[in-house]
């Protein structure tokens, strides 16, 4: 049985399920929007607006200060976890050849090969921004997750940027370093000295200026750098590799 209450101008009574039935019990559908109900406009404090963003794009030279190592993931790598995902039977390992490994490890232009007779050695625009948003850990009023949506790094072709440096090829170097498991391990890296790499900017003018940019870079080329046994590497207390200064046209 439902629950009777006395009905008013002002009450409800519930029905069986507790459904409200309607004022003065008359089964009015409560749920049904009043028909002269009206959404009033939003006042102008309460409206968003939002402009376009002003782009605009300058080029900025990078100067090493510090050797730098480079180490791309090779495709050897690549196939070994390859088959390990898809349990194929593991290869049995070879002598190691450590110039190919050095030579896996350099990164190209299209259409270049690593050793070859004019081969254009490059690095990744990523790693360039990503010294870049590191570097706002050490700057106040920037925070990272602002910094990755008022820039970017432009790429030339594959993700690359070329680098220009002493000599023709990087030399091969050879480093101790240690595994998770604690054990020792060689790695042959390439290594260019008196390197420099030019590359194009593009940024929202409305959020954040040409100098500001200017000045991250300086700040992440002196505490962050670039690519292997930098300052602020994850792996060991940080070497000194990789730091650069800015040269702007």
């Amino acid at each position: 049985m439902a629950t009777k209450v006395k009905a008013t101008s002002r009450t409800k009574t519930v029905g069986k399920r507790g459904n409200v039935r309607g004022v003065n019990g008359k089964g009015r559908d409560t749920n049904r929007l009043d028909p002269t109900f009206t959404v009033k406009p939003a006042s102008e404090a309460e409206k968003i607006v939002i402009r376009p963003p002003q782009l605009k794009t300058f080029k900025v030279t990078l100067k090493g200060k510090t050797p730098l190592i480079v180490h791309k993931f090779s495709e050897k790598s690549k196939k070994q976890i390859e088959g390990n995902q898809q349990h194929k039977p593991k290869e049995a390992r070879g002598p190691r050849d450590p110039k190919a490994e050095y030579l896996a490890a350099c990164y190209v232009m299209p259409g270049s090969k690593a050793g070859a007779k004019g081969c254009k050695y490059a690095i990744t625009a990523v790693c360039i921004k990503a010294s870049m948003i590191s570097a706002c850990r050490v700057i106040d009023g920037l925070p990272m997750t602002l910094a990755r949506c008022v820039f970017h790094v432009l790429a030339e072709e594959g993700g690359l940027v070329p680098l220009k440096f002493k000599g023709t090829h990087p030399r091969m170097r050879e480093d101790t370093i240690r595994l998770p498991n604690g054990s020792l391990d060689l790695r042959y890296r390439p290594e260019f000295t008196d390197w420099s790499v030019t590359v194009a900017i593009e940024y929202n003018a409305a959020v954040i200026s040409a100098e500001q940019i200017v000045n991250l870079l300086a700040v992440a080329g002196f505490s962050c750098g670039l690519c292997e046994l930098r300052p602020n590497s994850k792996s060991g207390p940080g070497g000194s590799n990789g730091t650069y200064g800015v040269q702007t046209a």
